[in-house]
């Protein structure tokens, strides 16, 4: 019988090779690598949102579409500075770009010779500020529509330092929050009537083709501060300033002011602070030149003019309504003579002064009345009065002058008699008769 042979198994040897050993790592080196996993993940997702950013950073607009403008905007202030670009052109294209926010805070045009001409109407677009900056520039005039786009929210606008020889005052009314205009330093002429019941601070100082009417700012009655510095302007009309009841600083230094007519400052405020009217050529005042405006916390800045005397009728009731050192008088040649008695020895009325000088150079207060007495008499006015140099004149049958407490006598035997008396008799207290 045929058996089949199986063959034998042979045995299978199964060798196990050592695996490679690999360190174990320190619970802080893990710590560290995952660390660093991490950092790498934060970083790239941090350059991926200031890719984002650099091209629209809200709430600004995209920074290249603005170029040359630059937008910030700090959390609470959404500004443009706007100083870079070409032209009037450059600037329009601008606002032609897309504003996903156009309500700013500010906007910033400063020293830039290239703008030139007249700024047109509509050239921000929609977008909208609080407060704008447009100076030193050579921009000569402004669209009555420039601004339009703001004009419910403006508040400031500062042209100052320009080549403006206009501005459209006439649509002031239709800013009714604007409350600060700065137009120094520019070559507006003549000033139509402004009309607004907001604006509070105006400046119009060195405009030297200025002009002015009686009713100018007849119709903003808010003013609080009023600039009209270095304006060469040579007279102040009659009722300029009626009405102003809210001014509290009135500026006219450096003007060609001569004469201050009745009623020039009939400002009727009672919150009036400083009147300054330093640095003109001043020498008549008349009565009531300040209306009933004066009161004790009131500065009056008379200094650098050409006033001579201070006539009594006029400057003692104006003087005594004043507070101490509240007439500034310094820079003035006052003849310090019988005329001026009146104030030299009144130290209550002096006091309310400071820095005058007479001709000669003394001061004021340095003066000795000692004088008012040898050489001075009042009439029946109570007004100190002296006649020609070296001549006294009298109207009765004697004369009595005081002098250092005694007497000086003089026997007349006439009713219009005249004495012509020598200095050192007088101070000798030597009597002279006349026949």
């Amino acid at each position: 019988m045929f058996r089949r042979t199986v063959p034998k198994r042979l045995p299978i040897t199964i060798v196990k090779l050592p695996m490679p050993v690999r360190p174990q790592a320190s619970y802080g080196k893990q710590c560290a690598r995952l660390s660093r996993s991490r950092k790498v993940f934060h970083q790239q997702k941090t350059v991926s949102a200031v890719s984002r950013r650099e091209e629209r950073a809200l709430p600004c607009p995209s920074d290249v579409d603005v170029a040359p403008c630059v937008c910030s905007f700090d959390g609470a202030s959404l500004d443009l500075d706007c100083s870079s670009v070409k032209d009037l052109d450059d600037l329009a294209r601008v606002f032609q770009a897309e504003f996903p926010f156009p309500s700013f805070t500010s906007l910033a045009i400063a020293d830039n010779p290239q703008l030139v001409g007249e700024l047109p109407g509509g050239i921000f677009g929609p977008v909208t500020f609080q407060n704008i900056t447009l100076v030193r520039t050579n921009l000569s005039a402004v669209s009555d529509t420039a601004f339009t786009s703001s004009a419910s929210r403006l508040q400031v606008l500062d042209l100052g330092s320009n080549a403006l020889t206009s501005f459209p005052f006439a649509t002031l009314g239709n800013y009714f929050l604007l409350q600060h205009l700065d137009l120094k330093r520019n070559k507006l002429g003549r000033i139509s009537d402004l009309e607004s019941s907001s604006l509070e601070f105006l400046k119009l100082d060195s405009n030297p083709l200025l002009e002015l009417t009686a009713n100018t700012f007849a119709d903003a009655r808010y003013l609080r501060a009023l600039y009209l510095n270095d304006a060469s302007l040579k007279e102040v009309p009659v009722g300029l300033f009626d009405g102003l009841n809210h001014l509290q600083e009135l500026y006219l230094m450096g003007n060609q002011i001569q004469t201050l007519s009745s009623g020039t400052f009939n400002l009727n405020s009672k919150s009036l602070i400083i009147l300054a009217l330093a640095g003109n050529a001043i020498s008549q005042v008349e009565q009531n030149a300040f209306g009933t405006s004066l009161s004790n916390t009131v500065i009056l800045d008379f200094r650098a003019n050409s006033l001579t005397d201070l006539p009594e009728s006029v400057w003692r009731p104006l003087i005594a309504v004043l507070g101490p050192d509240s007439l500034h008088i310094d820079g003035n040649s006052l003849t310090c003579g019988c005329d001026l008695c009146w104030l030299m020895q009144d130290a209550t009325l002096l006091s309310h002064t400071t820095g005058g000088k007479c001709s000669s150079g003394e001061y004021l207060e340095d003066v000795s009345t000692d004088y008012c007495d040898f050489f001075c008499f009042r009439n029946s006015e109570s007004h100190y009065h002296q006649d020609a140099p070296g001549v006294l004149k009298n109207r009765g049958r004697h004369i009595s002058l005081l002098i250092r407490r005694r007497r000086f006598c003089v026997d007349s035997t006439a009713d219009e008699t005249s004495m012509t008396w020598n200095l050192y008799e007088v101070l000798g207290l030597k009597c002279l008769s006349v026949p």
